[in-house]
């Protein structure tokens, strides 16, 4: 579904909050910078967690060539997050498993039996 007035930044950081308290027990860092991307990114790529030294806490960028789609960018958002919560679990366990995404799959499935994709999908 398209939106006449497109997400903004602000929209988007709200999602972040709303999204982090509702299905993440407000538990992934609240200073995670979450915007549009100021420049191109690739025209495939949707959303990015991008972060420093190996962690996926500093920025989750969003392609703004989707901001009229409210369903694309509320979904790659959650999906940016679970990326955020498995990466950083990882790091705290000792359990890289990065080939595997089970933690990635448990933990997006997870989040869906909450209804967090109800309307998107």
């Amino acid at each position: 579904m398209l939106n006449k007035k497109p997400l903004n930044d602000k929209t988007l950081r709200a999602a972040f909050h709303r999204f982090n308290h509702a299905y993440f027990d407000g538990k992934l860092p609240k200073d995670i910078q979450v915007r549009f991307a100021s420049s191109k990114i690739d025209r495939k790529l949707v959303g990015a967690a991008i972060g420093i030294n190996y962690t996926y806490d500093k920025l989750i960028l969003m392609n703004k060539r989707y901001q009229h789609s409210r369903r694309i960018i509320l979904s790659t958002l959650l999906h940016e997050m679970v990326h955020t919560k498995t990466y950083r679990n990882s790091l705290d366990t000792n359990d890289c498993d990065l080939t595997g995404w089970n933690s990635f799959n448990l933990e997006s499935l997870r989040i869906a039996k909450l209804g967090a994709f109800n309307g998107l999908w």
